[in-house]
């Protein structure tokens, strides 16, 4: 059998992260190993993903260094940011996560986005979260 794949999951506590999360886990031919980034690991959702097998990685989008690290090592990582995370912006906080995972050499990315509502919708429906991906 060939080797797991790494595949870090930003986001893994989230409805779409953690939804990835636990399909990877779920994955009967052990071809994936999760590692779960989250700035909480003690949380419940956390210690949920750590009882499924996965790596559970206490690392922040806003830092560099620590995103390089939880993604060292990773074959592949899916990312989906939270409109509402604090800092400058949601673009800003993508950046980041995509230099991060790419010193880190990760090979393959999924970044999960949407279409600007506000724009497709000529101003009639605004969402920030759809906005800014």
């Amino acid at each position: 059998m060939a080797e797991s794949s790494i595949v870090t999951v930003f986001g893994a506590t989230g409805q779409q992260g953690g939804s990835v999360a636990r399909s990877l886990l779920q994955n009967k031919t052990n071809r994936f190993k999760v590692c779960a980034v989250t700035r909480k690991p003690d949380s419940e959702a956390s210690k949920s993903l750590a009882s499924l097998g996965a790596t559970v990685v206490k690392a922040d989008g806003w830092n560099g260094e620590e995103m390089t690290k939880a993604f060292n090592g990773s074959w592949a990582a899916f990312v989906n940011t939270n409109s509402e995370d604090p800092g400058p912006t949601e673009f800003d906080l993508g950046k980041n996560i995509v230099d991060s995972a790419a010193m880190a050499g990760v090979k393959h990315f999924v970044f999960s986005s949407g279409p600007p509502s506000t724009e497709m919708t000529g101003g009639k429906v605004g969402m920030k979260a759809m906005d800014s991906k």
